[in-house]
């Protein structure tokens, strides 16, 4: 099942949030053609995208839930290879622990976001 076929169950929106937490790296040139990207692939009427400038993911994560309220946050997963696991945290077991909305936690390689059938 895809997160827009998950999400036309419930008659729900979906909302994409990039948290930018490197303001030097991302123009708006980027942005709009990384949301360009996201509604070419997910093909779902009621589809919106948010970037969010923050110091880390986690604070624009929070600071998009309080300002959007959301019933269910969803994160995708990534592998991580052995240096990378040391010296980094999971930002989805992060968000396990402070998240105040349900989190869905999604294996990246077995899911497909695009369309709703």
């Amino acid at each position: 099942m895809t997160i827009a076929a998950f999400a036309k169950v419930f008659d729900a929106e979906i909302a994409f949030l990039f948290v930018d937490d490197k303001h030097l790296l991302h123009d708006e040139e980027w942005m709009e053609g990384m949301t360009r990207k996201i509604r070419k692939r997910v093909k779902y009427p009621k589809l919106s995208g948010y970037i969010s400038k923050s110091t880390t993911v986690t604070k624009g994560i929070e600071y998009f839930i309080r300002k959007f309220p959301a019933d269910m946050l969803v994160m995708f997963t990534h592998p991580r290879h052995f240096p990378e696991n040391m010296y980094h945290s999971s930002m989805t077991q992060i968000m396990s622990h402070q998240s105040q909305v349900p989190l869905l936690v999604l294996k990246r390689a077995d899911v497909s976001i695009s369309e709703a059938r």
